[in-house]
């Protein structure tokens, strides 16, 4: 960019110098064909215009055609008679051409054939822009030219001195703009350069590097979008890395315990092939039904893990209690009034609420009470609940217990993968939502299913 600019201005300026030149060269032209046309004039009236009588002599027309013209600034004119200078500009003009002897060579044998012609004269002082107009009077023998030159050395170096300036400022401007140019085209391009270092530093086991962009231009948002990219492939990097850790952790007990028992069995007792066979059928289905929580606890974090869609709150409540009241002997309630429509994927959602209606069914007495209802919430989300008079979740189990294969005290000599949990917050998050648990040992728990509605919510109940 800075090469395409000094590039353009030294072109423009080149090309403005050769336009000026060519209009000075012009405007000097035009001035001799005026000089001409008025000598030609002088020259043709038939008496002097100062005296009223005709001219007496050569000389007297040389005289007054000096008299009569004010050179311009860097033009001389001089008198030529018979080969010899007879009369000279005052000594206010400038351009004194008789100091000129190349010229004045020039001018006392100039156009002899008596034409007159505009002409570029070159000598070792400098180079003249000229006119030599013939004098005579009939019957006479005297020759003499007036002479009118233009010095174009010193019309050149006029011109050149008033683009000086302009060539200097031209060249302030182009260094002040390199300079601004390099802070803010580098203050600009300062979030690629954050990107490719960033994109260098990632390892395969350090994804933790950041950009964290500051702005409102493209770059900026492209830094932003390339955070959001890291988060998703970090994110997807931990799923993957926690789902191996996991499968290597859970899996590893049940097969060594089918292995231990098909190492001991007597093949020959009938009752111990028998036992062992149920024993390995039950861990086999708890490995299948570990893998398939594993791998849905995987796929949460996808895209299109959820397909929300509006669903009447009222509805979806009611569909999960009806399912729940099979789960086992307890004294099922239903409240669900508020007429709210949520954004959720009824199937992600039951199976979450199913969930926890399991946990409810699991961590209580028979004949208690479990209440399933819908209320809304705070402003823009509604809230689907779970509440029982079972065992409760200490406060210390309550800080962890969504965490994956984390079963609290209270979940001593039940069964369970201690992934219920887990899945069910997964399921929710994916939503857009959050699981609220509130619970006192021995008192119970009530789960909170928050959802974001489709329109604005009403007062808190």
């Amino acid at each position: 960019m800075i090469v395409l600019v000094v590039g353009i201005l030294a072109a423009s300026t080149v090309t403005l110098y050769l336009l000026q030149h060519r209009e000075m060269t012009n405007r000097i032209d035009d001035s001799l064909r005026r000089a001409t046309s008025n000598y030609q004039r002088l020259v043709t009236a038939p008496n002097d215009s100062e005296t009223g009588k005709p001219y007496a002599s050569v000389s007297d027309i040389l005289y007054r055609a000096m008299q009569s013209t004010q050179p311009a600034e860097h033009e001389g004119h001089v008198a030529i008679l018979d080969g010899a200078l007879r009369w000279t500009a005052p000594d206010t003009v400038g351009v004194r051409l008789e100091d000129d002897p190349q010229f004045m060579s020039w001018a006392a044998g100039a156009e002899a054939d008596g034409k007159v012609y505009i002409r570029t004269i070159t000598t070792d002082l400098a180079t003249y822009r000229a006119v030599s107009l013939p004098a005579s009077i009939r019957g006479g023998d005297q020759v003499g030219h007036y002479v009118a030159a233009y010095d174009l050395t010193a019309e050149r170096r006029s011109l050149y001195d008033s683009f000086l300036p302009f060539v200097w400022i031209s060249l302030g401007l182009i260094v002040a703009g390199v300079v601004t140019s390099w802070f803010l085209v580098g203050r600009m391009l300062r979030p690629l350069r954050d990107l490719r270092e960033t994109a260098q530093s990632i390892t395969q086991t350090d994804l933790s590097r950041r950009i964290g962009a500051t702005g409102t231009d493209d770059l900026a948002e492209l830094s932003r979008t390339f955070d959001s990219m890291l988060d998703r492939v970090e994110s997807a990097l931990d799923s993957h890395k926690e789902l191996l850790d996991d499968v290597g952790h859970e899996l590893r007990t049940p097969v060594t315990i089918v292995r231990g028992h098909l190492e001991l069995v007597d093949p020959a007792d009938p009752g111990d092939v028998r036992e062992t066979r149920e024993l390995a059928l039950d861990e086999l289905d708890r490995m299948a039904l570990l893998i398939d929580d594993l791998l849905l606890l995987a796929k949460s974090d996808h895209v299109d893990f959820v397909r929300p869609l509006p669903v009447p709150l009222d509805e979806l409540t009611a569909d999960v209690f009806a399912k729940a009241k099979l789960l086992g002997d307890r004294e099922w309630t239903f409240a669900a009034e508020s007429g709210l429509t949520v954004m959720a994927d009824p199937q992600r959602i039951t199976q979450a609420a199913l969930q926890l209606c399991e946990n409810a069914v699991k961590y209580s007495d028979p004949g208690s009470a479990i209440h399933v209802s819908a209320h809304a919430f705070e402003p823009g989300y509604a809230a689907l609940r779970v509440t029982d008079h079972g065992r409760g979740i200490s406060s210390r189990d309550r800080e962890k217990i969504l965490e994956r294969f984390v079963r609290g005290i209270s979940s001593a000599g039940t069964k369970g993968s201690g992934l219920g949990l887990a899945i069910s917050s997964a399921i929710i998050s994916a939503h857009g939502g959050r699981l609220d648990i509130k619970s006192a040992e021995d008192e119970g728990s009530t789960f909170t299913i928050v959802l974001p509605t489709t329109q604005a919510s009403p007062k808190v109940l």
